[in-house]
């Protein structure tokens, strides 16, 4: 079957990461070739299924559907009835309903292959198995094949050498540090997956073990971090690219009238690298060595850029603004096509065709390097793309991410696949919907607070006798207001102070330290290794990191003259008024006690295996004609200093002058001292 130029297909997929992009690899090479145009639906885990999602796909009218790896029951119930309401085949991959062709890699070949290395070339006899997901089939076959091929050569299989991993590094790093702690005798490290095999890989290396040297290791999935570590993890491909090409053969098969082909399998093949197997070659082993370093490096510039990019949306003020700064980056990352439609007012219930929710604008358009001309019209948002666009999506594979806050649908960005990244890595959808739902939050204040201005003024004009309404009114407008500079006050990730309202806090307690005399201090905190934590875990779980550290800031501090604030980026401040260098310290060792119960996991730190966070102090008393500026760069300095000692520390401002009329008091300035984390004692009681 050949498609034509309008031959449409739908792609639902939970996630996107490196195995759902691979899988799409394949599957948008074969689309191209058959002139098919694709849309994904990228759908998150473990939230529902957007609202307008059936609209949207009865509108793009597909004439083929493929579902990727939907495990929740409920969730692939709901859109295999919509697609059995369009009438019209579907294939999965890596999931399987009867009467339905499924596409997946099988385990045993590459699994036998595997243990064929360890055990026969290799010689391997003690051999630690880290376990996956409980009752997931991928983990259990693949502990299968690891018992028969014990079995087949008569050897036994150490229980005690049985760890579990959860398919999660960090939850591997940590058995593998405990089984460790207890013995050493083993010889090879064989992970279900390549996650858990780099998190074994972390902890072998911290205990002084040398791998393959001492200890192979060895994963599955062959997914790209595993061949950028040093040395390269020995893995099993699964043939992703070559199961998103079958799937849409098949695909096309049925829409040319063929029968559902039932379960289809790709068979997994063993990628031998320097984890189990050393180089011995000197000029190959610098070659792979250069390889990885050059991957790692374009990785983290790319990277570098996702973050930046993050930051510069998070701090955006207006929809306009969201759009030029998205406009700006794309080139960078290789984007040809990308739409944001923005809704007139988010979707939280389904309300009809008529209400305000269902429309909306197209905020940007960019094709081929170029911003088209806006256009302000709205249009019915389950088109997905004005009338004049409409032709873009009969060609090509565009994903559509949802932007949402909550239950709260605000609109949708539409976009070519990047082909340097996967789009776990461009997960800017995230900060577009945070950023987007504090414009439309304000945005509806402001009209709010605009239309009860106008029924105050026409009220009082009308009813001047009744003055307990219009009271009634300013006070609800005053409210109103408040809540409105208390928005505009409050940073958008973390939801404590943002930097605007730390400064005028500091201006206004500076006044008033020279004023009293009253000492005053700062705290200036900064999170060990940010950038590290963001490279292994994801943007996503660097903002939760960061709301965790601005939660124990906020817990550390206890007056309610007392501001902690996000100053930018990783780095936070923490303004005492009336407060001693005592004090002040007091306040940084409760919040890194805080910080250190809250355990939040960094498996590539090289301070500790949590997050960690280095603090400067500094604390003086203001005089007449001094800036504030200058306690800001004396806590800045100590913190250069807490960093430059090893991080995770508390560093004390030095040598801070008193004013001159002080001196003459005969005050002494408490500001002399340092402080190193954990020799000073910890003051107590209240500062």
């Amino acid at each position: 079957m050949t498609g034509t130029p309008t031959d449409r297909v739908v792609v639902f997929v939970v996630g996107l990461e490196e195995y759902q992009t691979r899988l799409l690899d394949g599957m948008t090479a074969m689309f191209a070739e058959h002139g098919l145009g694709a849309l994904v639906l990228q759908l998150t885990s473990g939230a529902p299924i957007p609202l307008s999602l059936p609209d949207l796909v009865r509108t793009f009218r597909p004439r083929g559907a493929a579902m990727i790896g939907i495990e929740n029951t409920a969730k692939r119930t709901e859109l295999l009835d919509v697609v059995a309401e369009l009438g019209i085949p579907i294939v999965l991959l890596g999931d399987e309903v009867p009467g339905l062709t499924s596409v997946r890699g099988e385990n045993p070949t590459g699994m036998r292959e595997l243990m064929a290395h360890l055990l026969d070339e290799r010689g391997a006899r003690a051999l630690a198995l880290v376990r996956g997901i409980p009752h997931n089939p991928d983990s259990m076959e693949r502990e299968a094949v690891f018992r028969e091929e014990h079995a087949r050569r008569g050897l036994p299989v150490d229980e005690d050498l049985v760890i579990e991993g959860r398919f999660w590094h960090d939850t591997t790093y940590r058995a593998v540090r405990s089984l460790l702690a207890r013995r050493r005798d083993l010889d090879a490290v064989v992970a279900l997956n390549d996650q858990s095999a780099i998190g074994a890989l972390v902890a072998l290396t911290k205990a002084g073990l040398r791998v393959p040297d001492d200890v192979m290791v060895t994963g599955f999935d062959n997914t790209q971090v595993a061949s950028w570590r040093w040395p390269g993890i020995t893995s099993v491909d699964q043939g992703l690219e070559r199961q998103g090409t079958l799937a849409v053969e098949r695909l096309l098969a049925e829409l040319d009238g063929a029968p559902a082909s039932g379960q289809v399998l790709v068979p997994s093949r063993l990628v031998v690298r320097g984890s189990s197997r050393p180089e011995t070659d000197p000029d190959r082993r610098l070659d792979l060595a250069t390889e990885a370093a050059r991957a790692a490096d374009t990785r983290v510039v790319a990277l570098e850029s996702v973050h930046d990019l993050s930051l510069m949306l998070q701090f955006s003020r207006t929809v306009e603004e969201i759009a030029e700064i998205l406009a700006s980056a794309l080139d960078r990352f290789g984007i040809d096509r990308l739409f944001l439609v923005v809704r007139e007012q988010p979707l939280a219930d389904w309300t009809g065709p008529d209400h305000p929710s269902s429309q909306a604008r197209l905020m940007l358009s960019y094709r081929n390097g170029r911003v088209d001309p806006p256009m302000t019209e709205p249009f019915p948002a389950h088109l997905l793309l004005p009338e004049a666009l409409r032709a873009e999506l009969d060609t090509g594979t565009l994903i559509l991410q949802t932007l949402r806050v909550g239950v709260k649908e605000l609109g949708f960005v539409v976009f070519d696949q990047a082909p340097d990244l996967t789009v776990k890595d461009l997960a800017v959808h995230s900060v577009i919907s945070g950023a987007l739902d504090t414009i439309m939050s304000n945005r509806e204040l402001e009209r709010h607070a605009a239309t009860l201005e106008r029924t105050v003024t026409r009220r009082t004009t009308e009813l001047r006798s009744e003055v307990a309404v219009r009271l009634q009114a300013e006070q609800e407008l005053h409210r109103l207001n408040v809540e409105l500079q208390r928005a505009l006050m409050l940073d958008g990730l973390t939801r404590i102070a943002n930097r605007t309202a730390f400064q005028e806090r500091l201006t206004t307690q500076w006044d008033l330290s020279a004023e009293t005399g009253h000492p005053m201090a700062l705290l200036m905190v900064d999170v060990d290794l940010f950038k590290a934590y963001n490279d292994c875990y994801g943007h996503l779980e660097g903002d939760s990191a960061l709301r965790s550290v601005a939660r124990c800031l906020q817990q550390a501090v206890l007056r309610p003259d007392d501001l902690a604030s996000r100053y930018g980026g990783e780095e936070f401040a923490v303004l005492l008024p009336r407060c001693s260098l005592r004090g002040a310290l007091a306040v940084a060792h409760r919040f890194r006690r805080l910080l250190a119960a809250a355990a939040i996991p960094h498996a590539t730190s090289t301070v500790d295996t949590v997050v960690t966070a280095s603090i400067g102090v500094a604390a003086l008393v203001a005089g007449r004609g001094r800036s504030p500026d200058v306690l800001i760069g004396e806590a800045d300095k100590a913190l250069y200093q807490a960093k430059e000692r090893g991080r995770n520390r508390v560093a004390l401002a030095r040598g801070i002058p008193l004013p001159r009329a002080t001196r003459r008091r005969g005050t002494r300035s408490e500001s002399t001292g340092s402080h190193r984390a954990g020799t000073d004692p910890v003051p107590s009681g209240r500062y």
